[in-house]
């Protein structure tokens, strides 16, 4: 009788999941003439624009155009997904506060519909990999290696944002600050191939820069990244996770009182 209580349970939360999702895809094109086009034509129009400025400031090589253009769509799922989970708890406060679900649905939720629309955008750069003939290779297929690691941080991430959100509603501006400072110490525009000594370090600890590595290993250089980017990937992936739940789970109980 037990087992049966919890598979219906799962059965529940599996079909709420699934509904936020489909209500946040929704909500997000709702009332736009192009729909999900924008996931594509977005980030298309903002490609124009840096190609335009930095490729004749950098390079005009084909390959630098796909190293741009994957460290850009990369850092803009990081960022979109950690801004919009980080007021997910928050706006979302009149209905778990009546009703008995778990509020971290909502953190997976607003995740997934992150990563979806994230992987509408990977329309835009194998697009301009065909276009530019950067080779389709095997490595291609490890591309989800990367995609759902960084997915995982960005659940940590946004499950600790989330709950300092609800009680300083400074983090927003604070946070947006954060990640604008934080896109150009993820090597997006430039290589970093001539930077030594201590400086360098200071990229691998950034966890994007990290992300965004293991993805242009895999597409540009058809080979798996070095043995550190692995091991940082990982790490950063679970340490995220681990620290997130933990700060979740210490103060969910408490966010009532700041709604």
């Amino acid at each position: 009788m037990e087992s049966s209580d919890k598979q219906q349970r799962r059965t529940h939360y599996g079909y709420l999941l699934s509904e936020m999702v489909k209500r946040d895809f929704i909500n997000k094109y709702k009332g736009t003439v192009l729909g999900v086009f924008w996931s594509v034509l977005s980030p298309l129009a903002s490609y124009a624009v840096m190609l335009l400025i930095f490729t004749n400031l950098i390079s005009r090589d084909s390959s630098y155009r796909i190293y741009m253009l994957c460290g850009s769509l990369v850092f803009s799922f990081f960022s979109s997904a950690t801004t919009q989970g980080m007021s997910v708890l928050l706006i979302n406060a009149n209905i778990y506060s009546r009703l008995n679900i778990p509020k971290l649905i909502f953190l997976i939720a607003s995740n997934i519909s992150s990563l979806i629309n994230f992987l509408i955008t990977l329309v835009v750069l194998f697009f301009m990999i065909f276009i530019t003939g950067v080779p389709f290779t095997v490595y291609f297929a490890a591309l989800p290696i990367p995609i759902i690691l960084l997915m995982i941080f960005n659940f940590g991430l946004s499950a600790m944002l989330a709950v300092v959100y609800v009680r300083f509603r400074d983090m927003k501006h604070l946070y947006g600050v954060f990640t604008n400072m934080l896109m150009w110490f993820s090597a997006i525009f430039y290589y970093t191939d001539s930077i030594t000594g201590g400086l360098r370090y200071i990229f691998y600890l950034n966890p994007v820069y990290i992300y965004i590595t293991f993805a242009r290993s895999l597409i540009l250089e058809a080979a798996w990244p070095p043995l550190y980017i692995l091991i940082l990937s990982g790490v950063y992936a679970a340490l995220s996770l681990c620290l997130g739940v933990l700060v979740y789970q210490k103060n969910h109980n408490k966010l009532y009182q700041f709604i």
